[in-house]
């Protein structure tokens, strides 16, 4: 998972006290949409820095079985951007949520939401990459 997400940091936790302390009567919460978008990406450059592969003889492989393939990276933490890691989309960009920071109050957006995409092309999904 990799990209950035717009509900991180408890973001409506934290809008709905700056609505309560900050906000005037009539005042407006800018910005008021916000989207929260999923592209799923083939990168081989990505595959290759975190996959084990073989070394010195020794057949490392196996490990990949346990590799992490849920936890948000950002790829800073891979000495990279992800432009540099030559993604190809294999999906579309995919809407996955849609908040109104006026209105939306946290705990209240759906926790599970199932998507359908069509394949843009064949290929391997290394990531899921949030805009």
């Amino acid at each position: 998972i990799l990209g950035t997400l717009l509900l991180s940091e408890n973001a409506l936790e934290f809008n709905a006290d700056a609505k309560r302390l900050l906000k005037s009567p009539g005042g407006h919460v800018i910005p008021r949409l916000g989207t929260q978008y999923v592209t799923l990406i083939e990168s081989d450059r990505l595959d290759l820095i975190t996959s084990a592969r073989k070394w010195r003889g020794l057949d490392f492989r196996n490990f990949n079985q346990l590799k992490d393939t849920a936890s948000l990276l950002f790829t800073k933490e891979l000495g990279c951007r992800l432009c540099s890691l030559e993604p190809k989309n294999i999906t579309e960009r995919l809407a996955i949520v849609e908040v109104d920071f006026a209105e939306d109050k946290a705990g209240e957006l759906p926790q599970r939401k199932i998507l359908r995409a069509r394949a843009l092309r064949d290929g391997t999904i290394h990531a899921a990459v949030f805009s």
